[in-house]
């Protein structure tokens, strides 16, 4: 997948049930994030394949947000041991913000 397919096709499902879109794409790159006030907490599964590590490092220091990263998992979080470790990172999330 290339950026210029996406454009000329406008919209690409993929393998893993997310589709990607250009509009959106588009609309993230004219509009970039200047401000985050709410307190952010972000898990990111080790290897995700539709955002980069650099990106989310990048914003969660840029706007001092929270990052943990869930080791050997892809960006569909759904094996029984990852939903056990989403389940308590949430709940650990949600009392860092109280």
């Amino acid at each position: 997948m290339t950026l210029e397919k996406l454009k000329v096709e406008g919209e690409i499902p993929t393998s893993f049930g997310e589709t990607l879109s250009w509009k959106y794409l588009r609309y993230a790159t004219d509009n970039p994030i200047e401000k985050w006030e709410s307190p952010t907490s972000i898990l990111y599964p080790e290897f995700d394949n539709m955002t980069s590590l650099e990106t989310v490092v990048n914003f969660s220091k840029n706007f001092k947000v929270d990052l943990s990263i869930l080791e050997k998992s892809e960006h569909y979080i759904h094996r029984p041991k990852e939903l056990e470790y989403l389940k308590e990172w949430t709940i650990n999330a949600l009392f860092k913000t109280v």
